[in-house]
């Protein structure tokens, strides 16, 4: 994390017992950090609301702290204790639902504790196994890969759509979409729950699952959003053959998260921010995710 010149860690401002001026924490994470502030009074306030405080800098300019060290660590356990925890990302095992085609895991137990002294796995898996991200180069032959994708991207607010009454197999529109465009904003990380993944271990839904249309993608893409996420196994057609929708968001380097679970319900009508983690692997088009969603407690 950077600190506002003259609070560097180290120096005397940062290490004085007390700071008569604000402190500005950025460089934590673009969308959620983006000027990190908290005043004593705003500690009851919601917590969205306080996400919302923490891009107003003139909020905490008589801020006063005892020790910035312990502010920015206390500030981050404040934050986490008034949210609830959502974990968006579905198991990775043997036999579990994969996409038509795609390799599936396999885990093999190499070493036991009885015959080694310790427990050992080997995973082979495909990257688009369970819950992922799709980067650029999947469907952009000069794409950024999974490993090329700032981190920060993959953090920030989202909002949650409703789509379940939507029969399967059918596609979401731009008329759709268009319902809620006062509410999809530049930057944010647009989830769209269509109930699928209810039935995720149900054979049809690997072929008849909810879709985004060509035309809502390219209007997202337009909008600029940070990313797109749907709980189906794609977020094309099944059966496209040109990846229409994913080449609309990745050429634009929005990242798109396929196969969230059906936790995904717990964010539809909530402000949330999104925490998605992909595997740092080199030189890849997608990446296994761990994704979880804060929502008020």
């Amino acid at each position: 994390m950077v600190l506002r010149p003259g609070f560097e860690p180290g120096s005397s401002t940062f290490l004085q017992s007390q700071v008569e001026r604000p402190i500005y924490l950025t460089g934590l994470y673009e969308s959620f950090f983006t000027q990190l502030t908290i005043l004593p009074e705003h500690r009851a306030e919601p917590f969205c609301q306080r996400i919302n405080r923490f891009r107003d800098i003139d909020s905490c300019k008589n801020a006063t702290y005892k020790r910035a060290s312990v502010y920015s660590m206390n500030m981050l356990f404040d934050l986490f204790q008034s949210v609830k925890v959502i974990d968006l990302s579905h198991e990775i095992k043997e036999g579990m639902t994969v996409y038509i085609g795609d390799p599936a895991p396999k885990i093999k137990r190499v070493k036991t504790i009885d015959k080694n002294g310790v427990n050992l796995s080997k995973v082979i898996m495909g990257v688009h196994n369970g819950t992922h991200v799709d980067s650029p180069f999947h469907f952009i032959k000069n794409g950024i890969t999974a490993d090329e994708i700032p981190i920060e991207r993959f953090l920030g607010k989202a909002l949650t759509i409703d789509f379940s009454d939507k029969e399967a197999g059918s596609g979401i529109s731009l008329t759709d979409l268009k319902k809620y465009e006062d509410k999809i904003d530049e930057g944010i990380i647009v989830l769209l729950y269509t109930g699928i993944s209810k039935h995720w271990n149900e054979e049809w839904s690997r072929s008849k699952f909810t879709y985004l249309s060509k035309e809502a993608a390219e209007w997202l893409a337009d909008k600029n959003v940070k990313g797109v996420g749907i709980d189906c196994l794609s977020i094309e057609k099944f059966g496209s053959k040109n990846g229409e929708v994913h080449k609309a968001l990745l050429k634009k380097n929005i990242f798109i998260i396929e196969s969230l679970n059906s936790s995904l319900e717990q964010l539809v009508g909530k402000e949330a921010m999104l925490f998605c983690l992909p595997i740092y692997l080199k030189g890849t088009d997608g990446a296994p995710a761990r994704v979880i969603g804060l929502v008020e407690n």
